[in-house]
């Protein structure tokens, strides 16, 4: 198995909050959605993710903590992976320790609105989440984001489209 290295942050700074109601803001960073983070952890990812996040790699990288638990549920339904995963999942949780985004009280208040939508609470929260800290969520699912009112991008489709969203 070929270790591999997760885009490391290269601000060590808090995650930006919105404080004021002025209006929209440009998304200041990225927040990896679980998709992309397993896609990182196969042991050949596909190129267009690895690109996607090396042509940003000087961009502030966030994940959620629901996105820790999403990986170690699926870690946990795949006997293949157990050892291996638990393993990886503590790397990456300490590589990325000052860059995982809790869902606390104020993104469960900017999930209200979202929480009434049609749509898995796991993905309402990480766009609140997103939303909350003024981030771009980075997904295979970007349109669902994008009609949550998220900005987000899908690394997949940026490199067959040319796209430098995000």
């Amino acid at each position: 198995m070929t270790t591999r290295t997760e885009p490391t942050p290269t601000v060590a700074a808090p995650a930006p909050t919105l404080t004021d109601s002025a209006g929209p803001r440009r998304a200041r960073g990225l927040l990896l959605d679980t998709d992309v983070v397993a896609e990182l952890r196969l042991e050949n990812p596909d190129p267009a993710v690895v690109e996607f996040l090396q042509r940003r790699r000087r961009s502030r990288v966030y994940i959620s903590a629901l996105t820790l638990g999403e990986l170690h549920a699926l870690s946990t339904q795949d006997s293949a992976l157990t050892g291996r995963a638990d393993s990886w999942l503590l790397e990456l949780t300490d590589r990325f320790a000052a860059y995982i985004l809790p869902v606390d009280l104020e993104v469960a208040e900017a999930w209200a609105p979202l929480a009434i939508q049609d749509v898995p609470a796991v993905e309402s929260l990480i766009a609140a989440t997103a939303l909350k800290h003024c981030l771009t969520v980075v997904s295979g699912n970007a349109e669902g984001y994008r009609r949550l009112s998220v900005e987000a991008c899908d690394p997949w489709k940026a490199a067959r489209h040319g796209s430098t969203g995000g």
